[in-house]
């Protein structure tokens, strides 16, 4: 049987409840200039599909307009859930072939990286890619690794890491 405060938190996020109300006005992808930012990734059926078009079918989601979430939203290589750009674990072959993925879906919306969290890293900010891609979890919550907050700054297209 679930806790009280486990009940109360599911209801702050269900769709329509307090919290889903206030997340449900961020961008779930967000390009700025030449920088997307996504949860976990984007592709070529993100870009075709329009990131304007995802957000506004996550937000009426999330604000309990519609009772079903957006298929990319549940979808295991979608762009919330995708590990595909979390590092090492895919294996040489396996980074080709998402970096060539990724580097097609930032082409088609001229941009020149993408920021993704979702995956902590535990050594800190990473790339790949060859810069295209820049994984910014690092896992500040004591749930995950309690690491230091990192940040990413782009000044003038140079990317840093600020520890």
């Amino acid at each position: 049987k679930l806790g009280e405060g486990v009940l109360a938190r599911r209801d702050l996020f269900l769709p329509g409840g307090e919290m889903a109300m206030k997340m449900a006005s961020n961008p779930t992808v967000l390009q700025v200039g030449d920088t997307v930012f996504a949860h976990a990734g984007i592709d070529m059926a993100t870009v075709t599909y329009g990131f304007q078009n995802l957000n506004n079918d996550v937000a009426a989601w999330m604000s309990g307009v519609t009772k079903t979430p957006p298929k990319a939203v549940l979808e295991e290589k979608g762009v919330v859930w995708t590990r595909d750009f979390g590092g090492a674990d895919a294996g040489v072959t396996g980074e080709a072939t998402h970096c060539r993925r990724l580097g097609e879906a930032l082409d088609a919306v001229g941009a020149k990286r993408l920021i993704v969290g979702h995956t902590p890293q535990q050594a800190g900010i990473s790339s790949g890619c060859g810069g295209r891609l820049w994984r910014s979890d690092v896992g500040v919550s004591r749930g995950i690794y309690g690491a230091k907050p990192q940040v990413i700054e782009i000044v003038n297209g140079k990317v840093r890491v600020l520890a």
